[in-house]
């Protein structure tokens, strides 16, 4: 399931396991006007900080 922000403006993290299920998601939320997508890609070679 996927909830999408009303307000285009406002930044989004997409990401999933390995990176390309994102990617893919990435370029449907910028075609459907949203500005500020940042595609973090794959989860599994995600080195930034997680918080659980």
């Amino acid at each position: 399931v996927v909830s999408v922000a009303k307000n285009t403006e406002i930044p989004l993290f997409v990401y999933c396991y390995s990176g390309a299920r994102s990617r893919q998601a990435t370029g449907l939320l910028q075609r459907m006007g949203y500005s500020k997508v940042n595609n973090i890609g794959g989860i599994a070679a995600y080195s930034g900080k997680v918080e659980k």
